[in-house]
């Protein structure tokens, strides 16, 4: 597999990958709002676009990482890290914490605002839910590669021939 490759190939598999984390984030947050009987976002004044940016900021966040790796590290270097992983989770995770925070003081007005929100979600179960996912999807991100980096190559059906390309 040829260097072009395996970035086109990264950069389809992190764009699904950026679907399937707003998918399993919203589904996730669904959940445990209605078993916890929790807000998302329990400020009143908070609006309603400051939960979805802060998603936004961790989705964000895990796809720029995804596609750095992919551009940095050599096609045959790419192995899956758990090191990595768990950065890319940790990042993801203080994306969504202190994005909504600066967002949610910026919009109330009040500086205070931006240690209070933050302390709230740090311990937040939809903030860790983030950085899961985000650590979840990394491993699997890094997974794909490294096997299409070391040749793998993708299954056949039973009627497809070697000469169909």
């Amino acid at each position: 597999m040829s260097e072009p490759d395996i970035r086109g190939y990264a950069t389809g598999v992190a764009a699904f990958g950026v679907i399937t984390y707003v998918a399993l984030a919203v589904a996730s947050f669904g959940v445990i709002s209605l078993l916890a009987n929790v807000d998302v976002i329990g400020e009143a004044d908070a609006g309603v676009l400051l939960g979805p940016s802060m998603i936004a900021a961790a989705v964000g966040t895990t796809w720029i990482l995804w596609l750095s790796i992919s551009r940095r590290v050599a096609p045959e270097h790419i192995r899956v890290s758990f090191g990595a992983a768990l950065g890319i989770g940790l990042a993801a995770y203080f994306a969504y914490v202190l994005f909504g925070a600066v967002v949610y003081a910026i919009a109330t007005g009040e500086l205070f605002n931006l240690a209070a929100f933050s302390a709230e979600q740090l311990v937040s179960p939809f903030a860790i839910v983030i950085g899961l996912i985000s650590l979840v999807l990394t491993i699997l991100y890094l997974l794909m590669l490294a096997q299409r980096a070391h040749g793998s190559v993708r299954p056949k059906w039973p009627w497809e021939g070697d000469d169909e390309h």
